[in-house]
């Protein structure tokens, strides 16, 4: 059974039911998901899922499940405390919901028309808001219910073997509260007239114990918004192109309604649900705002000091770049929150601890020479940066924005550059004379790709030098390159990508072809970062399985679902491993051996690395694959058929 991201993230495995308390159940496989909670019931016949159906919708990060010894299933919340949970009948269920379908109806808005707020919901501005590909967010409104307010508590308590103290804060939400924020169309607008249009109201829940996440689509009349459904819609807008693109004057922008899981892979629990209303977004608003907040009863002034420092995108020194990771990478980039390598964003982190300047990527180079999360001093070396570029496969954010983020890519690339090195990297403000020649050498590489990019967006290429850059990008034969440049595309000469979400039945009935599958599967191929971790007939590296026989393990349909998802199904030989040591630091990759003495780690550089026993803090296993997910992103169906097929004849016998 197949999920896509519209309605799962993390699948944690179960067991056959056979208790008494659900006789409906018996012979069912139930199982959950670590991201968003919910539970779900499969029945197999030994051939195929003859029936499936959600049965549980829980607040919790499900780690794993277990039975007693009368067949009754129970499962481990992961969290701070951890806790155990048995699956009980919910005594409302099947009643019709009365949740509201319009906007109007929610009792927000006192006027939905002028989007004029209700009694007892306030607006608030944040310091940096999320890249939304252009589109703007104008208005965010809080409610609270009754007399009710974010309680934050404080406890001071000594370091173990110091003189300092330690202050914990938390803070807890009141079972009612309400988040909600319009998106306009922003500078996606054709015209001024169209960038004030209303797309969607975003709305979240906190029903007591977790934030549920609900999107209204507004009409073309804009007189109100309309539910979508809980699997999220898709709609075509006309918007502008690119600026500097050449030759067009308009293009396609395919805008995705999030679905409601979707959205709880962000407002996760590790985030208490809220990444707006934060303190690390509050308190760099300048104004009265915090002590209103205050004043008005929704916070206590503690809430504010919950975070070592707000955003500061006005410091020119790393403020602006950290800004922008922990706004739209931070969610997912934390502690515990979901993302697939130990890499930390949020900016209550000093950059030392952020676990990326020079660190090996753990999911390929992208085609760089030499590659590192960050290269100090060196943007064109960077992964980040990279993937912040791209578009299709490995682009980041994997969920939300599809388009360069110009801006806040500027604002990382400086921030790199700035960084201590002994680099000779060009910087992004160094003069240079730009050729044709020099640009046809440049885009021989990622690396030098990256450099006529930002030449392009800083606008120090004439319109005939840009032309030539990308006639050279379009038909490079690395793949990276031709994504870096996709954007400046006119839409005629674009591929129809399957993006983030593929309709698997569809896909599978696609006829494939072997060896243009193959083709993908080199170098120069879309399938290259692949070979970054996967062996396959004398090529790539023994990181990942080795794929030289997968056609006989594996049916297409199991192929193609463990590239959409990788997580759902992990050998315990390659569930990836983060060990913290004692002095601070910390080390990632599969555990290949273990004594009394020692843990041997296989890293992604493909090294082994010994850790004695002794130096080690903790150990913690992650629930994601370190696959990417988004593989096929950049795909054709037929390109991702013809991969499959390719795939699927390895190891079989002729």
């Amino acid at each position: 059974m197949a999920h896509n991201h519209s309605e799962a993230a993390s699948i944690t495995g179960g067991y056959v039911y056979h208790g008494k308390e659900f006789p409906e159940l018996v012979g069912a496989y139930v199982y959950g998901d670590w991201a968003t909670g919910k539970i779900w019931a499969l029945w197999y016949d030994g051939e195929k899922v003859t029936r499936h159906e959600e049965i549980a919708d829980t607040p919790h990060n499900i780690v794993t499940f277990g039975q007693d010894d009368d067949g009754e299933i129970y499962y481990l919340q992961f969290s701070n405390p951890t806790s155990i949970h048995r699956l009980k009948r919910n005594p409302q269920a099947g009643q019709p919901s009365s949740f509201p379908r319009s906007l109007s109806k929610t009792g927000v808005f006192a006027d939905i028309k002028t989007l004029t707020p209700a009694h007892g919901v306030y607006p608030f501005s944040i310091t940096q808001p999320l890249w939304e590909d252009g589109a703007v967010a104008t208005q965010r409104l809080i409610g609270l219910k009754g007399e009710s307010r974010i309680s934050t508590t404080v406890v001071v308590y000594p370091e173990p073997n110091s003189h300092r103290k330690k202050i914990d804060y938390s803070s807890r939400w009141p079972a009612g509260a309400v988040l909600t924020r319009t998106i306009t169309l922003g500078d996606l607008a054709l015209t001024t007239a169209e960038r004030s249009r209303r797309v969607e109201t975003q709305l979240l829940h906190f029903d007591g114990q977790a934030w549920n996440a609900y999107t209204y689509r507004w009409n073309d009349a804009q007189t109100d918004a309309e539910l979508v459904p809980a699997s999220g819609e898709e709609v075509t807008f006309r918007v502008r192109p690119d600026p500097q693109s050449l030759d067009q004057e308009v293009r396609d922008y395919r805008w995705r309604f999030q679905s409601r899981a979707e959205c709880l892979r962000c407002h996760n629990t590790w985030n208490n649900g809220a990444l707006a209303f934060s303190p690390a977004q509050l308190q760099g608003v300048p104004g009265k705002q915090s002590h209103e907040l205050v004043a008005l009863g929704l916070i206590q002034s503690d809430y504010l000091e919950h975070t070592r420092a707000g955003l500061n995108p006005e410091n020119p020194i790393n403020g602006a770049a950290r800004a922008v990771f922990h706004a739209n990478c931070a969610h997912c980039h934390r502690s515990d929150a979901g993302g697939a390598v130990s890499v930390y964003l949020n900016t209550e982190l000093l950059t030392a601890q952020m676990n990326v300047v020079g660190v090996e990527p753990a999911q390929g180079g992208l085609g760089l020479k030499n590659p590192k999360l960050i290269e100090p001093g060196d943007p064109w070396s960077s992964v980040i940066a990279v993937r912040m570029a791209k578009s299709g496969v490995g682009h980041m954010p994997l969920l939300g924005a599809k388009e360069t983020d110009v801006k806040g890519l500027k604002a990382i690339e400086d921030w790199i550059a700035r960084m201590t090195s002994t680099s000779a990297a060009p910087k992004p403000w160094d003069d240079t004379d730009w050729n044709e020649a020099l640009i046809t050498r440049e885009l021989q590489t990622v690396n030098g790709a990256m450099r006529i990019r930002r030449a392009i967006d800083d606008g120090k290429l004439s319109v005939p030098l840009r032309k030539h850059a990308f006639q050279i990008a379009w038909a490079s034969p690395e793949t990276t390159v031709r994504d870096i440049f996709e954007r400046f595309k006119p839409d005629a000469l674009r591929e129809k990508t399957l993006g983030s979400h593929v309709n698997v039945s569809d896909l599978l009935a696609v006829p494939g072809d072997a060896v243009r599958g193959s083709n993908l599967f080199t170098p120069e191929g879309k399938g290259a970062s692949c070979l970054a971790c996967h062996f396959v007939q004398g090529q790539g590296r023994h990181f990942g399985p080795d794929l030289t026989k997968i056609g006989a393990q594996q049916s297409a349909a199991q192929i193609l679902e463990s590239i959409l998802y990788p997580s759902k199904l992990i050998a315990p030989e390659y569930r990836a491993t983060i060990v913290e040591l004692r002095d601070g630091s910390s080390q990632m990759g599969f555990v290949s051996r273990r004594d009394s003495r020692e843990v041997v780690l296989k890293t992604p550089s493909g090294d082994s690395v010994s850790l004695p026993i002794a130096t080690i803090a903790s150990e913690k296993s992650l629930p994601n694959s370190l696959m990417p997910e988004g593989q096929l992103m950049g795909f054709t169906a037929q390109e991702a058929a013809d991969l499959i097929a390719y795939l699927g004849s390895l190891g079989r016998r002729n």
